[in-house]
């Protein structure tokens, strides 16, 4: 891939991760505020699938910190 076309990529993995990172505070902070609701049966539902979704967008999030760090080796290289 040229070097216009890394650069392309890089901007985007950059927003995508800074995506991943918002969705992630958003659904901590949310499933967080899940304990301070009165009991119901949907508090008890929805918490562990919260806490699935935290570690997913966690997961995705360095994933992509990875993908970042690579392209910038392929930059480096190519100067």
């Amino acid at each position: 891939m040229n070097k216009d076309g890394l650069k392309e990529e890089l901007s985007y993995l950059l927003l995508a991760k800074n995506n991943m990172w918002t969705i992630f505070i958003a659904t901590s902070a949310g499933t967080l505020g899940l304990l301070f609701v009165p009991d119901s049966i949907f508090k008890w539902i929805l918490i562990p699938i919260g806490s699935v979704f935290i570690f997913f967008f966690l997961d995705t999030y360095f994933r992509k910190d990875d993908k970042i760090e690579s392209i910038i080796k392929k930059l480096k290289e190519g100067n």
